[in-house]
C-alpha cells in the first residue's frame, strides 16, 4: 500500500514537472523573442498541461488506496472518465497531453522562424535554396532574352503578355532568338516548383503556365503604362484617385505569366541567385496576386522608395489607410513569408 502511495507522489511530480518545463520553454521564447523584436506581435499561448495538471490533482486528493491509478486527458472533461496506465516504468510514460504541449512550442518556433524571414527578407539566411553553377548560365541567357521580348513588344503589351506568345516573339524576331530547350527546361521548373521548398508561403493562384488575358477585361490606366482588370480593380483604383488626388499614382498592375518571370529571374539575378531571398521580395511565377487583380499604388516623385517601407510614412499610405477599409496584401505580420508590402492593395 505504501508502495502505490509513493508510485503516485511520483507520477504526479513528474506530470507536474513537464508541464513546468514545456511552459517555461513557451513562455521564455517569447520574452527573448519579445526583447528582440519589440515590434513583433506576441501570441499569448495557453498552457496545454494545465487542464491535465488539474485533473491529476483532484484525482490525487480524492483516490482511494484500492483503486487502480488512473490518469485523465485534458481534453476528456468528465473527470470520472479516466484512462487505466498500464503496468510498465514510468519513465517510459509519455502522456498524450505533452506531446500536444510539444506541438504547440513547435508551431510557436516555427512562427518565429517565420518572423525573422520577413524581418531579414533582404538577407542570405541558413536554409535558402540556390541555383548551382550550372544552372546560373542557363539562367542568366533566359533572363536577357526574356527582357529582349520586353523591348520588342514595348513595356505596356508585355505586362499582359502570355507565356505562348513570349515564346512565339522569340521564334519571330532575329533580336530574340528562340528559347532554347535548356530555357524552356528552366522556366517549367520555375512555375510548377513548389513555392514552399523556397520559403514561400502564398496562394498558387494561377494554375495555368499558358494562362491568357483577354484584353476585353482589361483597361490601360492613362500615364501609367499599366493595365487593370475592369470590374472591381479599375473601380477602386478610380475611387481612390478620387479620395486621394494627384498625388496617388499607379505603380503596377496586372501581370501576366510572361510579366512575372521577367520580374523574378532579375530579382533572382540581384539576389545572387538564391531563390529563397528573391522569394521573399517577389511572389515566383504562378503566385502573384497581380495576375487575378490586386495592384500597386505609390505617391507621385517618390521614385524607388514607393517600393520599399518607407512607403507606411507617405502622406499617400496614410490617407489610405485612414479609410478604413483598405487591405494590404502583406502585412508587416504576414505569415506568407513575404517582406512588407504597404504599397500592395489586396482586392481579390
Amino acid at each position: 500500500m505504501t508502495q502505490d502511495i509513493s508510485r503516485r507522489k511520483f507520477l504526479y511530480q513528474v506530470l507536474t514537472a513537464a508541464g513546468m518545463c514545456a511552459g517555461g520553454t513557451a513562455v521564455g521564447w517569447h520574452l527573448l523573442h519579445r526583447n528582440r523584436y519589440p515590434n513583433m506581435t506576441v501570441v499569448k499561448l495557453p498552457d496545454p498541461l494545465a487542464a491535465g495538471r488539474a485533473s491529476i490533482e483532484t484525482k490525487a486528493a480524492m483516490a482511494v488506496v484500492e483503486e487502480p491509478v488512473a490518469m485523465v486527458d485534458a481534453e476528456a472533461a468528465p473527470l470520472e472518465e479516466t484512462v487505466s496506465i498500464p503496468n510498465v516504468p514510468v519513465d517510459s510514460h509519455v502522456s498524450e497531453t505533452e506531446i500536444r504541449g510539444s506541438d504547440i512550442i513547435a508551431e510557436a518556433e516555427e512562427e518565429a522562424k517565420m518572423r525573422e524571414r520577413v524581418l531579414h527578407f533582404n538577407e542570405d539566411l541558413n536554409d535558402d535554396v540556390w541555383l548551382d553553377e550550372n544552372q546560373r548560365k542557363i539562367f542568366d541567357s533566359l533572363h536577357t532574352r526574356i527582357g529582349r521580348v520586353q523591348k520588342t513588344v514595348g513595356y505596356g503589351n508585355f505586362n499582359i503578355l502570355s507565356f505562348d506568345e513570349m515564346l512565339k516573339v522569340g521564334d519571330r524576331y532575329v533580336s530574340v532568338e528562340s528559347f532554347t530547350k535548356a530555357e524552356k527546361n528552366l522556366l517549367d521548373e520555375l512555375f510548377f516548383r513548389n513555392a514552399q521548398d523556397l520559403g514561400f508561403f502564398g496562394e498558387k493562384v494561377t494554375a495555368s503556365q499558358t494562362a491568357s488575358i483577354k484584353s476585353d477585361n482589361v483597361v490601360k490606366v492613362p500615364g501609367s503604362g499599366h493595365y487593370l482588370y475592369k470590374g472591381d480593380s479599375e473601380k477602386l483604383f478610380n475611387k481612390l484617385c478620387s479620395i486621394v488626388g494627384d498625388d496617388l499614382i499607379l505603380t503596377s498592375g496586372i501581370r501576366s505569366v510572361a510579366k512575372q518571370y521577367h520580374l523574378y529571374t532579375s530579382k533572382v539575378v540581384n539576389a545572387n541567385y538564391n531563390l529563397s531571398r528573391a522569394s521573399r521580395s517577389l511572389a515566383p511565377p504562378g503566385y502573384s496576386y497581380h495576375a487575378i487583380g490586386d495592384f500597386d499604388v505609390g505617391q507621385r516623385n517618390w521614385g524607388l522608395k514607393n517600393f520599399t517601407s518607407d512607403f507606411a510614412d507617405s502622406d499617400v499610405f496614410k490617407e489610405l489607410i485612414s479609410l478604413g477599409y483598405i487591405r494590404i496584401r502583406y502585412t508587416i505580420d504576414n505569415n506568407f513569408g513575404v517582406r512588407f508590402e504597404p504599397w500592395h492593395i489586396r482586392v481579390v
